[in-house]
């Protein structure tokens, strides 16, 4: 078991999660059937979730959700540690912040509320792609309605105009 079979692990749970999505509203209809297909598709999902948690213990394997996880843990349970570390920094730049999920927002306020230190943040809501990984714009949203100063870049030195002006007419539908 190395990483790349917790990755095709990883993968199949994902693909699993989206076919129970796409079937329950398939068999809409037939309840009693989704029901039970859905009861049996969670249980194996079920069993390749516990031991897929078992082996990464096992192996002492953390995975990008892991780390999150244990940082916000070890940040939210041990105030001396969450102390240190927002002492440590004066400035936090925090780039393509539109892909940040609540637990990252959460870890970003316990480092910056113990201490004076401020928090840069660079994000764009129209390019938001991370949410397969639980990023969630809103949270970009929230912050960027409480933050002290926004400032809008007016220009782009990586696209040509008449890509930002195809951008932005159709997300101005959207957004």
């Amino acid at each position: 078991w190395g990483k790349e079979r917790f990755a095709e692990l990883k993968d199949n749970i994902k693909s699993c999660r989206d076919f129970l999505k796409s079937i329950s509203c398939y068999y809409a209809e037939e309840k009693e059937k989704t029901v039970k297909t859905a009861s049996l598709i969670l249980r194996e999902f079920s069993l390749a979730d516990e031991h897929f948690l078992e082996k990464k213990k096992s192996l002492s394997f953390l995975d990008h959700d892991d780390i999150l996880l244990e940082t916000w843990k070890l940040l939210r349970t041990n105030s001396r540690i969450c102390k240190k570390i927002s002492h440590s920094y004066k400035h936090i730049l925090v780039d393509e912040f539109q892909d940040t999920d609540g637990i990252q927002m959460d870890i970003l306020k316990m480092i910056t509320g113990n201490s004076q230190a401020t928090m840069f943040t660079v994000g764009d809501s129209k390019q938001s792609i991370f949410k397969f990984r639980g990023a969630d714009v809103v949270v970009f949203d929230k912050y960027k309605q409480k933050a002290d100063n926004n400032f809008l870049l007016k220009i782009n030195y990586r696209s040509s105009q008449s890509v930002i002006s195809f951008i932005n007419t159709v997300f101005g539908k959207i957004m």
